[in-house]
């Protein structure tokens, strides 16, 4: 009986990661398929030129904690390394990340739909997300490769791990929760102010909730003290980065 069970759990893995790289390879083919056979070299969107702007601003020298930057530097900085490891121009490894960051929606979709539902619901809603959904398409043809590594992916992942320390294991998915929401400060300012605002709002409705059922959280005290200085982290970061430009 225990043969049995590890060979059907490994059987599931096998097919539910076959199934996942599936519909990431698929929507991958589709965002490259213009560059495979038409030849194209230049990503969609007019924000792609301002990205490559920004990248090559910083690698002329300039520092990442330079102030009136259109975009916190997280994105940038990751293209400019890109860009000097595998020796390619900026302008290729704009569009390589930003083909592969319309990935990142499908990935964070399987994540939290794994953790609150089950592995079939997962993976329907992750290719609902890949190959259905329009918004990532949409952000990629608008040159919004930070929007969607934040919004799409740091924020979804954080909101995710900060909601299961409420259930269990507080200390290790609070802190989880925190570095993401830190590398979200890092990347886009727009993602990171909503959720900061649904993060707060939150807190504050079941500290209401809990007050008035007299029904208490077993872990809310310690993930909120350590949300709390997440929060405090993330919002000192976010307004050194981008706060005087707003």
């Amino acid at each position: 009986p225990l043969s049995i069970r590890f060979s059907y759990s490994s059987v599931r893995i096998v097919c539910t990661s076959a199934a996942l790289l599936g519909i990431i390879g698929l929507r991958y083919y589709l965002i490259r398929f213009g560059f495979i056979y038409d030849g194209y070299v230049v990503p969609p969107g007019s924000d792609a030129a301002v990205h490559v702007q920004l990248a090559q601003y910083l690698a002329s020298g300039h520092a990442w904690y330079s102030t009136g930057l259109q975009y916190p530097p997280g994105f940038h900085l990751v293209v400019n390394a890109v860009s000097h490891i595998f020796s390619i121009s900026i302008l290729q490894s704009v569009a390589i990340l930003g083909q592969l960051a319309v990935l990142l929606p499908i990935c964070a979709t399987f994540i939290i739909a794994d953790k609150w539902f089950n592995r079939t619901t997962a993976l329907i809603s992750a290719a609902l997300i890949g190959l259905a959904s329009a918004s990532p398409v949409v952000a990629y043809m608008d040159g919004n490769y930070p929007n969607l590594i934040g919004s799409g992916f740091l924020m979804v992942i954080g909101y995710t791990f900060f909601i299961e320390s409420l259930r269990e294991k507080p200390l290790r998915n609070s802190i989880y929760a925190s570095i993401a929401f830190i590398m979200l400060a890092f990347v886009h300012h727009l993602s990171f102010i909503l959720m900061l605002t649904v993060i707060i709002i939150y807190l504050i409705m079941l500290l209401i909730v809990q007050r008035q059922s007299g029904n208490h959280l077993p872990h809310f005290k310690r993930v909120g003290s350590i949300a709390f200085v997440g929060i405090v982290l993330s919002s000192g970061l976010g307004y050194f980065l981008f706060g005087k430009n707003l």
